[in-house]
């Protein structure tokens, strides 16, 4: 009786991780998301258009969920991003383990919403929960406004943490990631 509930157990767990790895589906199918990292860089280099990545756990994150609800199943930022940006989906779990994308990511938690340039620099964190804020940035840097300014960032690269920061703490880019995701998601 055991080894069979621990059979079931153990179904149910691989068809969770699997279902989290497939698609959000309903209208976050209408997104083009792109699933690897690497293929997004090479999209918005080709393209010259900014990455916007989002980088959720879908299954079990509550914040990950109204993220998806309030933002990015309105049709107006689908079709921002779908005609103006490279969407680069970074799940937490790739083939039932760690997305090793994540590695590449200084984040706060989940969601986590930047833009990047083509060259692979962050340009703006929008992680945020409202939906007119975010058609706001997103049209400002869709308009190309916004090209000018995206070398002043002190995070150059996305590559790993370690590299990027060398042990010498946060950036001022991820100062302002950490502020903006506790002002938006935690306080609220």
């Amino acid at each position: 009786m055991k080894s069979r509930l621990l059979v079931i157990g153990s179904i149910l767990l691989i068809f969770v991780m699997v279902s989290n790895e497939r698609s959000y589906g309903g209208a976050m199918s209408d997104i083009n998301w792109i699933r690897t990292y690497d293929e997004g860089l090479k999209k918005a280099s080709e393209t010259d258009k900014y990455l916007f990545v989002l980088i959720t756990a879908p299954s079990w994150c509550h914040f990950c969920k109204i993220f998806e609800k309030k933002v990015l199943e309105n049709r107006e930022v689908q079709d921002i991003l779908n005609s103006n940006y490279i969407p680069l989906l970074v799940l937490d779990r790739s083939n039932g383990v760690r997305n090793p994308d994540l590695e590449r990511f200084v984040f706060p938690g989940f969601p986590s919403v930047f833009i990047y340039n083509k060259s692979g620099n962050k340009v703006k964190n929008i992680s945020t929960p409202n939906v007119d804020k975010m058609i706001g940035v997103l049209k400002e840097y869709a308009s190309g406004k916004k090209k000018e300014n995206e070398e002043s960032t002190t995070n150059k690269r996305i590559g790993n943490a370690k590299v990027i920061h060398n042990g010498k703490g946060l950036t001022t880019t991820d100062e302002e990631a950490l502020d903006s995701f506790m002002n938006e998601w935690v306080k609220k």
